[in-house]
């Protein structure tokens, strides 16, 4: 986190809230104000309830029910279909003929352009009774509470118990129909199902003999015992040939010389090991004789014949070898080839059977099955018949536990709920639209947000003139901020009442100035803001009023060539000043004049030059800054007033001439990017910017130290000065 970056705290946010107070109050106010007037002007309604208890019942007409049963359960959807049928028009009807409300002046269809017969009519009526239905379940239980709403409370208690009596009739004529019908449905699935039976018992009949279909096990049995047998010989023979084919694959890719069968002969060791006596004794003769000696010829031609002999060997029983291997891998081959074929056949025969078997079957078990459906719905149809002549006495699933009685309180509207929910509503709603205008609101507010947005240290803060005239006010336009700027009372503030909150505001500007430089305060100083009407004018005569309070001699200029108003508020006369001395028209002794306070005397602006930002910028401008600011010029302190940092170059020219700046930052008004941009625009032209001072800060909306401070220490001080004068006047009249 940055030097200029603080956290968040809860008091910033009372802060906000006790700035738009009146945003709160009137937010309050006129929710309250108006659910107040409509819950005073809404006609009473009165709700009578009727109590049901609804049990999960369905008659089992089918024994497969049971499964769709399951399923509407796992659903969880029966007492919710039964809200709804409470609420459905076919109710509604019955409820409008049982009571004759098409009749009933608070059912008056209002007339139309178009003709309406009786039952459209009857409906737009059915339409209503539905809209004033209520209906709701008792969680964790299975009663129904079902409510009607009207402005007569002896019809919302008919209205509420007809629509549990319809209701109740409803589910009764609904299951006895369901008997009905179920009964004529299994009159005739019995007659269907008897041809069926008797069609499917002649097709078997009738398949049998085709497919010659006798003592069906036993062959089968048979079948699959020679299926199974030619399976485990096909598998031993296939086991079989892949080992020879195995040995086969070996012996032809392994070198006669290392083929263990060959390598255990006796014909080839016996070979092997007079070759290699006679190449021992070869040897061994080469140590005393020649190659050319005919003993060592000989011995060397039975070597090689040895070895031609051995390698004739091993190479014809290589080829036995090889070559018996072969035949066998041949003959498992063929073996295996003959097995698989016979395999083959005899799984088609199986499978010709089973096919014939499984459809033999299929339709022996359909014929079961129609049998078994058959005496159930038979036994079924008795059940209904007894069922469906209980239409008389229905035994329903649908109990009234407690009838609607007549209410004697109207149940809407509920006005002290109305009311105070309406203060929450507001509160909520104000503090809302409070955060929202602060977010929204970009000007700077307190010193922490000069310190914030500018960089720089804020001097002091003066509170603003008239609150009063501002309070009710939730957004304040320019148009006010201009009227204030232009009053009289506020640029001698200091002057007129010394122990007032404004005063005290600018003799805490003077103390920071007075150590705001090591070694001595600063001697010339500029007051400018960013924009105009931020009081800069009414800044620079106050403190100079404060200054000069020190017993020292104090100058004032209005360097504010272009707008000057120092002369106004003073009424001294503006016909010479800044403008006529620098332009070598007058003497600068001359046109500094006394103001009117003791110790402040005034440079007035003189008449508005036509080349403002270039008198500023002379040598002559400089000297006289330099003659001002030297002990020999007379003045302790020396005061300008400049134009707007961002409206016109006159102040950025003046800034670095001076040994201090003062920017002044009107609280509410004055936009964080514009301080921001003037603090830059000072810097970049190298003025010593002493800090910036918050002006016309509404210390009533700030709460803590400044409404503190300024309010209560303030009048405790006024009230102490009136009882001294008080005193004095009763001492001197005493005396005289």
């Amino acid at each position: 986190m940055s030097s200029n970056e603080r956290q968040v705290h809860l008091l910033d946010y009372w802060q906000v809230l006790l700035k738009r107070r009146w945003v709160i109050y009137s937010a309050v106010l006129l929710v309250t104000g108006l659910v107040t007037l409509g819950s005073f002007l809404i006609e009473p309604r009165y709700t009578a309830t009727v109590q049901l208890q609804i049990e999960k019942y369905s008659p089992n007409v089918l024994p497969f029910q049971d499964v769709m049963a399951s399923y509407a359960d796992y659903r969880d959807d029966f007492y919710e279909t039964q809200l709804r049928l409470i609420q459905s028009r076919n109710v509604a009807r019955s409820v409008v003929r049982e009571l004759g409300l098409r009749r009933h002046p608070l059912f008056e269809i209002p007339p139309s352009g178009e003709t309406l017969t009786e039952e459209e009519l009857e409906g737009l009526v059915a339409d209503m009774v539905r809209a004033g239905t209520e209906v709701g379940m008792i969680r964790n239980s299975r009663l129904v509470n079902v409510s009607f709403v009207s402005r007569d409370a002896e019809l919302s208690a008919r209205v509420a118990n007809a629509l549990a009596d319809e209701f109740i009739e409803f589910n009764a004529r609904n299951a006895y129909n369901a008997s009905e019908q179920a009964t004529e449905s299994m009159a005739r699935l019995i007659d269907n199902l008897t041809r069926e039976i008797d069609e499917k018992e002649r097709e078997l009949q009738q398949y049998a003999r085709e497919q010659d279909i006798i003592l069906l096990d036993e062959k089968q049995n048979a079948t699959t015992q020679t299926l199974n047998d030619l399976n485990v010989a096909f598998t031993k023979a296939q086991t079989e040939r892949i080992g020879r084919e195995a040995r086969y694959a070996a012996l032809k890719a392994t070198p006669a010389g290392q083929m263990p069968e060959l390598m255990t002969n006796d014909l080839l060791q016996q070979l092997t090991s007079k070759h290699a006596e006679l190449e021992r004794e070869y040897v061994k003769m080469t140590e005393r004789f020649k190659p050319a000696y005919p003993p060592m010829a000989r011995l060397k031609s039975e070597m090689e014949k040895a070895r031609a002999r051995l390698e004739s060997e091993r190479e014809d029983l290589y080829q036995r070898l090889i070559g018996q291997a072969r035949e066998q891998y041949q003959s498992a081959l063929n073996q295996e080839e003959s097995l698989g074929a016979a395999l083959d056949r005899q799984k088609k025969a199986a499978q010709e059977l089973g096919i014939r078997g499984i459809e033999y079957n299929n339709r022996k078990i359909e014929i079961e099955n129609k049998r078994k459906t058959l005496e159930e719905l038979l036994k079924r149809q008795a059940e209904t018949g007894t069922t469906a002549g209980l239409v008389e006495n229905p035994l329903g699933n649908v109990r009234v536990v407690d009838r609607a009685e007549v209410p004697r309180a109207p149940s809407s509207p509920r006005k002290a709920f109305n009311i105070l929910l309406s203060l929450a509503a507001g509160l909520g709603l104000g503090v809302g639209l409070a955060f929202f205008f602060d977010y929204m609101d970009d000007s700077v507010n307190t010193a922490d947000d000069v310190t914030r947005v500018a960089s720089l240290p804020c001097l002091g803060v003066i509170p603003a003139h008239d609150l009063e005239s501002r309070r009710l006010s939730v957004v304040r336009s320019r148009s006010a901020a201009a009227a204030d700027e232009s009053r009289p009372e506020i640029d001698l503030a200091t002057l007129r009442d010394a122990r007032s909150q404004t005063s005290e505001a600018f003799r805490e500007l003077r103390t920071a100035l007075m150590v705001s430089s090591p070694g001595r305060p600063p001697r010339t100083l500029l007051v400018t803001s960013s924009q105009p009407r931020e009081g800069k004018t009414s800044t620079a005569l106050n403190l100079a009023i404060t200054l000069s309070q020190l017993n020292k001699r104090v100058l004032i200029v209005d360097a504010d060539l272009r707008r000057p108003r120092l002369h106004r508020a003073l009424e001294m006369p503006n016909a010479a000043g800044l403008s006529t001395c620098l332009s070598g028209g007058e003497d600068l002794a001359r046109v500094i004049v006394p103001a009117g306070p003791p110790n402040l005397h005034l440079l007035a602006s003189g008449p508005p030059p036509p080349n403002p930002a270039e008198l500023l910028d002379s040598e002559e401008f400089a000297r006289l800054v330099e003659t001002l600011s030297l002990p020999q010029g007379g003045f302790d302190h020396v005061l300008f007033d400049s134009p707007p940092v961002l409206s016109v170059a006159d102040a950025a020219i003046m800034a670095g001439r001076v040994e201090g700046v003062i920017l002044v930052v009107q609280a509410g008004s004055t936009s964080r990017d514009a301080v921001a941009r003037a603090a830059e625009k000072l810097r970049v032209v190298k003025a010593r910017v002493l800090g910036a001072l918050l002006n016309k800060v509404d210390v009533s909306s700030q709460g803590g130290y400044y409404r503190s401070y300024y309010g209560d220490y303030g009048r405790d001080a006024a009230v102490a000065a009136e009882q001294a004068r008080s005193e004095r006047a009763r001492a001197s009249s005493r005396q005289s």
